[in-house]
C-alpha cells in the first residue's frame, strides 16, 4: 500500500509481482515490449474435492489447470503471467506439522520448472525451525489469521487483475462454476479489461448436462484454443516499464 501511495505521488506505474514467479517474468515486464495477463482459474473448489475425499480426482485436476493453461501462459515468449497460486497461504491454516505435509498442500508450482525464481525459496532447515511454532501460534488464533489471510488473498487477487491488461479464466466440466473467479471477473469488468475464456471442455456448448457459469457472458473472446486466445492477447503489446520511467522523467 505504501508503493502504492509512492507511485501515484510520483506518477509512475505500479505493480505487485511474487518473488515465486520466474525471473524472467520481472525482466520481461522491466526491460521488453510484453503483455500483462491474470489467470484465473478454480482453487478453493478443487481443494473442497479432497476434503470431500475425492483426492485423485483434485490431483488430476490441478495437474491438468497447470499443464494446459498455467504453464503455457506463464511461459509465452512476450507474456508477463500473474499467477493467484504463487502466494498460497491458506494451507497453512490446517496446522501442518511437518514440512512435507505442508509442501504437499500449496498449489504445485510447476511454472517454475526449468525456470529461476525471482527469489530461491527458504532453505529445508529454516522451514523446520519455524514450522512447530507457527502452527502452535495459528491454532490458538485461528480465526484471526483466518480473516487476514482471507483479506490478503482477495486484495492481492483484484490488485494483480488490475495491474493486468487481459484477464484470461479456466473452468472444467467437473468444476463448472467458482466464486473466486467470478468475483475477479466482476473485477475485471469494472477494470475495463480484456476478458477471455478458456474453456477446453466445452461446458458453454449447450450439451446435455454441461451448463457453465450464467456470469461467463459478452467476453472479448472464448473458446478450446488456448493458443488461439494468446494469440489474440498478444497483439496490444506494452511498452517496458524502464522505458515508461524514462519518458516520465525526461
Amino acid at each position: 500500500m505504501l508503493g502504492q501511495m509512492i507511485a501515484n505521488q510520483a506518477g509512475v506505474p505500479h505493480l505487485v509481482i511474487s518473488v515465486n514467479h520466474p525471473m524472467k517474468s520481472l525482466t520481461k515486464l522491466l526491460n521488453s515490449p510484453h503483455v500483462t495477463v491474470y489467470a484465473g482459474h478454480p482453487i478453493t473448489d478443487i481443494r473442497n474435492l479432497k476434503k470431500n475425499g475425492k483426492i485423485d480426482l483434485a490431483n488430476r485436476l490441478m495437474e491438468r489447470i497447470n499443464n494446459d493453461f498455467l504453464c503455457k501462459l506463464s511461459k509465452a515468449e512476450s507474456f508477463v503471467t500473474f499467477l493467484p497460486d504463487a502466494i498460497d497461504e491458506y494451507p497453512i491454516l490446517d496446522l501442518p506439522k511437518e514440512r512435507a505435509q505442508l509442501h504437499s498442500s500449496i498449489w504445485p508450482r510447476k511454472w517454475l520448472s526449468g525456470e529461476e525464481a525471482i527469489v530461491a525459496p527458504p532453505k529445508s532447515a529454516y522451514v523446520d525451525a519455524y514450522l512447530g511454532d507457527l502452527s502452535k501460534s495459528i491454532s490458538a488464533s485461528k480465526e484471526t489469521y483466518e480473516d487476514a489471510i482471507l483479506g490478503h488473498i482477495a486484495d492481492r487477487d483484484y490488485r494483480l487483475v488490475n495491474q493486468s491488461e487481459s484477464f484470461i479464466f479456466t473452468l472444467l466440466k467437473e468444476v463448472q462454476n467458482s466464486t473466486g473467479v467470478e468475483a475477479e471477473l466482476t473485477q475485471a469488468r469494472y477494470g475495463q479489461k480484456s476478458i477471455y475464456f478458456f474453456d477446453p471442455d466445452g461446458i458453454k456448448g449447450g450439451k446435455p448436462g454441461r451448463r457453465g457459469p450464467d456470469w461467463a457472458k459478452n467476453l472479448t473472446g472464448e473458446g478450446p484454443d488456448l493458443s488461439h486466445l494468446m494469440g489474440t492477447i498478444s497483439k496490444k503489446p506494452e511498452f517496458p516499464l524502464i522505458s515508461i520511467g524514462e519518458s516520465t522523467v525526461s
